[in-house]
C-alpha cells in the first residue's frame, strides 16, 4: 500500500494505461456471475493495489439493473493532508444480488474507469496549480433549483476543463482523427435526438436548453477541440506538470 499518496507519480498513467490495468481482471469478472459484493471486491482491491485511491461502493436507486455505475471523486482536504485524494466510487442497483457482465460491456467499464479517474487527476492538477485557492463557481439564473444546481454545476470552470477532456476522448472515439466530421457534430442541432447517456456534449446541450451560443456551451466545445488539436486525448497534462509532488 502507499504511505505518502499525494508524492505518488500520477504521470505514468495515460487513458491506455488505466484501461489496460483495470483489464487485468477481466479472467475473474466477465462472463461470470458474480454477486455484488464479490464484484466490487475483486475490482476495489485491483485498483487500490494499481494506484492510491479510495473506492466506495453504494446502492442508488438511478442505477439501472445489472449494471455498475462508476463516479469519482477529488478530495482537496485530503490531498493537503497529504492522504489519498482520489476516490472511485461504485453504484449499484437496490435491487441486484448479483453482476454477470458480457466482454463487450466490461470493456466499456475499464474504459469508463480511466476516464473517471483522468477527470479527477486534471481536478486535483487545478488544485495543486493554483495552491488550493478556490475559485469563484458559476452562478445560474434557472427557476427551478434542480436546473439551477446542474447548470452550476456544470457551469464550473474547473468542471468545463475536466469534462471538456472526457468529451474529447468520446468525439476520438467516435470520429477518431477526422476533424471535418467532429466539427459537423458540433455543430449540429441536437435536441430531440437520441444520444447514449454518457454522452458528455449532449449532457451539456440539455443542461444549458441545447442553446450553442451560451457561453458555457461554447467554452467546452473551445476546450474540447484544444484537447484534441494538441493530441492531448490520452494524457491531459505534460509530465511533471503539477500532478508530482
Amino acid at each position: 500500500m502507499f504511505s505518502r499518496p499525494a508524492r505518488y507519480d500520477w504521470t505514468q498513467w495515460d487513458r491506455e494505461s488505466i484501461a489496460q490495468m483495470v483489464s487485468e481482471v477481466k479472467d475473474r469478472i466477465a462472463n461470470q456471475e458474480l454477486t455484488i459484493d464479490r464484484f466490487h471486491t475483486i475490482m476495489g482491491n485491483h485498483l487500490k493495489r494499481s494506484m492510491p485511491v479510495r473506492v466506495t461502493k453504494s446502492r442508488e436507486p438511478q442505477v439501472s439493473p445489472t449494471y455498475a455505475f462508476v463516479g469519482g471523486v477529488y478530495h482537496t482536504q485530503h490531498d493537503i493532508d497529504r492522504l489519498k485524494s482520489i476516490e472511485v466510487s461504485f453504484a449499484y442497483c437496490p435491487t441486484d444480488t448479483s453482476l454477470c457482465l458480457t466482454t463487450r460491456r466490461f470493456n466499456r467499464l475499464c474504459w469508463r474507469i480511466a476516464d473517471v479517474i483522468l477527470h479527477e487527476i486534471i481536478h486535483m492538477r487545478q488544485a495543486r496549480k493554483r495552491k488550493f485557492k478556490e475559485l469563484p463557481g458559476y452562478s445560474s439564473t434557472a427557476q427551478s433549483t434542480k436546473l439551477r444546481e446542474q447548470q452550476e454545476y456544470f457551469g464550473d470552470s474547473d468542471e468545463i476543463d475536466a469534462y471538456a477532456f472526457n468529451m474529447a476522448c468520446e468525439l476520438k472515439d467516435r470520429f477518431g482523427d477526422d476533424m471535418t466530421q467532429i466539427v459537423n457534430y458540433l455543430n449540429q442541432e441536437q435536441k430531440g435526438k437520441r444520444r447514449r447517456s454518457y454522452d458528455t456534449w449532449c449532457s451539456y446541450l440539455k443542461t444549458f436548453n441545447y442553446d450553442q451560443n451560451h457561453r458555457v456551451v461554447k467554452k467546452i466545445k473551445k476546450r474540447s477541440i484544444y484537447y484534441l488539436s494538441r493530441s492531448q486525448v490520452s494524457k491531459p497534462f505534460q509530465p511533471k506538470d503539477w500532478i508530482q509532488r
